[in-house]
């Protein structure tokens, strides 16, 4: 079976870790992070990819369900397998056996996150460059006025210190608490290995995604 694997910008580095160290490598898309600011845009973007795809049985589809993006793809070349998880920092939080559950008030950031183009510290400086410090200030307490904490997910990737630093200076803009986790890349194995159980969905070709199904 021919496997392509189209995943979020974000999980780069653990998939080509797990390709390494799984001795498996199939072609892979990746999305910049970018489209996460517009769901309807990025499903376009997805369905793009999966229809540019015509020498593939099996498309992997590196995303959960992300504000929705992955409800209504069609299954337009090849089989869809699209993890049942909410969006990207479940698959990276969740635990196998486990049901993930969200803190509240909690903004989360993982190296890909922080190494993306338009990464949260660079977006805060040119905002303040555009507006100044006060009312960057004021408009980002505002966006986010739910959140006390800002937690690195440390997935094991190289750079850890500096992500750590990165997650330190945001927090003293934003006036957050700075929290560590310990990601989990289980299902993007599972995802990359071909073990589908109960926390994957397979759209059969032809077919498209419905709320059901995520």
């Amino acid at each position: 079976m021919k496997r392509v694997l189209i995943c979020c910008q974000v999980f780069e580095n653990e998939i080509n870790d797990l390709f390494s160290k799984l001795g498996i490598s199939y072609p892979l898309v990746c999305i910049s992070s970018e489209y996460h600011n517009d769901p309807k845009k990025l499903r376009v973007k997805l369905q793009d990819e999966i229809d540019n795809q015509h020498d593939a049985d099996e498309i992997l589809i590196g995303y959960g369900c992300c504000g929705n993006a992955v409800i209504g793809l069609k299954a337009t070349t090849a089989d869809l397998i699209i993890p049942e998880m909410e969006d990207c920092i479940a698959i990276l939080l969740s635990k196998s056996g486990q049901n993930h559950q969200r803190q509240k008030g909690v903004y989360y950031l993982s190296k890909g996150w922080i190494d993306s183009p338009k990464d949260l510290l660079t977006e805060y400086r040119c905002t303040s460059n555009k507006y100044g410090p006060k009312k960057t200030k004021h408009i980002y307490d505002l966006m986010f006025k739910e959140y006390r904490y800002l937690m690195f997910i440390d997935t094991g990737m190289p750079d850890r210190q500096r992500c750590i630093a990165t997650c330190q200076e945001i927090a003293s803009l934003l006036g957050f608490e700075v929290l560590e986790d310990r990601g989990d890349t289980w299902l993007l194995e599972r995802m990359i290995k071909g073990e589908w159980d109960e926390n994957f969905s397979r759209i059969n070709k032809g077919n498209e995604v419905i709320d059901k199904n995520i």
